[in-house]
């Protein structure tokens, strides 16, 4: 059996989880709503709310007062006990008296007079009961550690190792009573406790009255004072009301004529809603306009997303000894983000990805002439520094706002097995050789696109092979985050690149991406994502 909570800190226990009062609360509180059903009329409605308010305002103070006083009673009654556990304690001056049975009796039978009090015993260090107001019990135990204890005294080693009294308030076989268990000093030194239990019934029932009596004359006062209250409520509130409410429902009809304050009308809150009203209906013709240009705004949202989506492959291109897949989802519903394959002749392929600063139209508009310029840089040459160039010129002489454009384009020469890129300040892409399990970064960088006009970029050259992996992604999915504010990082995609290597490329995708989700637990998405994945096929010889 778990042993009850032992309160050492305080004397005072808090008032009873099931005082009555909580029970009345609850009984006027659905008597109001009963009423409130049979009554249609809103002075009446009125008048019962602010009955209910003003019942509950009497309860609460009446339930402040009668915990007050309880409070009061029981710290006297504390003081009480213990000046009486003290008197037992005087009588206590060596140890011998400790085993004095008749000096003992006699100090218990003192105490044991006083009203309410209905048991007292003093236990030793011990737990062995050296006298009590029940002489059976002497010279039994009360160790709780005893199966053959009698009343357990579990609170005796706090009260001996504090010297602090402890009270406990209990509901039990003997009714609501009051426990004290007080140290027993001997030479200064704590020797044995003295256990007063006493009983609380009288006090309940003054309280009891007290709060009856309380009630009582809440009521008369809610009574006087709901009754002046009728009788100004329906000249002040209800009339006017009834007419505010006439005139609402003809706003709800769209049929409303401006109402004002008449010179005789009322000056008061009410007139003031009259004029409310007024301005109500001018505000929701405004806002019934602003709704139509958003509902124009949002089909031109939408119309922009469908416009977009069809700008970018829909399905990856069929080449023989390359597997591809990609996903691109924006933050808004267009996006910047942008990715595109080109095949060319001679067993070529244009890869390109971008991420224009910022999302929504004008990043999409951006992304769109972007690509528009790519498409035709790439079918003139396909050369890395030309296309990098040309597209640089565009979006700079494009962006009167300064917006820039990171991209990242490469020329994989399937037939050559060889990798020609060039980077405009977007993320390096990766590649892992199959051959030696090596993840390298597609490196060096420059500036993005329109920041500077005449800028050079540096093109690289790489070896690709069998079963090589090139992985293409924007900062959406770096810097995605989880709930605690933490990025989803470099290392993380670099792990799980290499950990898929041998997958498909469709399957290395979807590995990032339910990583991705994973680690963002339902984080809203910040950045648009695009993730490109192309492999070589292991099994493929160079093309001829």
């Amino acid at each position: 059996m778990t042993p009850p909570t032992i309160q050492t800190d305080v004397l005072l226990p808090p008032p009873p989880p099931d005082a009555p009062t909580r029970d009345g609360v609850r009984v006027m509180a659905l008597v109001t709503i009963l009423l409130q059903a049979f009554f249609s009329n809103l002075g009446v409605k009125l008048i019962l709310l602010i009955l209910a308010i003003q019942t509950i305002v009497v309860m609460g103070i009446v339930t402040l007062v009668v915990g007050h006083q309880r409070q009061e009673a029981l710290m006297q009654l504390q003081s009480e006990l213990l000046f009486r556990t003290k008197a037992i304690n005087l009588g206590i001056i060596t140890e011998t008296d400790l085993y004095n049975g008749p000096k003992l009796e006699h100090l218990v039978s003192e105490v044991s007079q006083l009203p309410n009090v209905l048991h007292l015993r003093l236990v030793n260090r011990e737990y062995v009961v050296i006298a009590s107001t029940e002489p059976d019990e002497v010279d039994q135990t009360t160790d709780p550690e005893d199966s053959e204890a009698i009343a357990p005294l579990r609170e005796l080693a706090t009260v001996l190792s504090t010297r602090e009294p402890v009270s406990v308030e209990e509901h039990g076989k003997s009714g609501h009573t009051l426990r004290m268990i007080a140290p027993m000093l001997v030479l200064d030194q704590p020797a044995a406790v003295a256990e007063i239990e006493f009983s609380l019934a009288s006090l309940d029932q003054k309280l009891a009255l007290l709060r009856t009596q309380g009630l009582l004359i809440g009521i008369l006062l809610v009574v006087l004072i709901s009754l002046g209250l009728i009788a100004g409520l329906n000249r002040m509130v209800i009339a006017p009301l009834r007419r505010l409410t006439a005139t609402t429902q003809q706003i709800a009809a769209g049929s409303y004529a401006p109402v004002g304050v008449k010179h005789d009308g009322p000056k008061d809150e009410v007139g003031k809603l009259y004029l409310a009203i007024d301005q109500m209906a001018a505000e929701l013709q405004e806002q019934q306009k602003q709704l139509l240009e958003q509902q124009r705004y949002r089909q031109e949202l939408e119309m922009g997303t469908k416009i977009q989506q069809s700008m970018l492959p829909q399905t990856p291109p069929v080449i023989e000894g390359l597997d591809i897949a990609f996903y691109l989802k924006p933050a808004d519903e267009v996006g910047g983000d942008y990715y595109d394959l080109v095949p060319l002749e001679s067993k070529r392929l244009a890869v390109a990805i971008g991420d224009v600063n910022g999302h929504g139209l004008g990043a999409a508009l951006l992304m769109a002439m972007a690509k528009s310029a790519f498409h035709m840089q790439v079918g003139r040459d396909p050369d890395a520094a030309t296309v990098i160039t040309g597209l640089n010129e565009m979006v700079f002489s494009a962006t009167a706002e300064r917006r820039f454009m990171t991209f990242f384009y490469a020329l994989i020469d399937l037939q050559e097995r060889r990798i020609h890129y060039t980077n405009a300040g977007h993320h390096y892409p990766y590649q892992l050789q199959s051959r030696d399990g090596r993840l390298i970064s597609l490196k060096p960088s420059a500036y993005p696109l329109g920041v500077r006009p005449n800028t050079q970029f540096p093109v690289r050259e790489a070896s690709i092979g069998p079963g090589d992996v090139l992985v293409f992604y924007t900062d959406g999915i770096i810097e995605a985050k989880n709930p605690q504010g933490d990025e989803f990082g470099f290392e993380r995609l670099e792990e799980l690149i290499w950990l898929h290597q041998r997958h498909t490329a469709a399957k290395i995708r979807e590995a990032i991406l339910a990583s991705l989700r994973d680690f963002q637990a339902g984080q809203p998405q910040d950045d648009d994502v695009t993730l490109m994945v192309l492999k070589l096929d292991g099994t493929t010889q160079p093309l001829s």
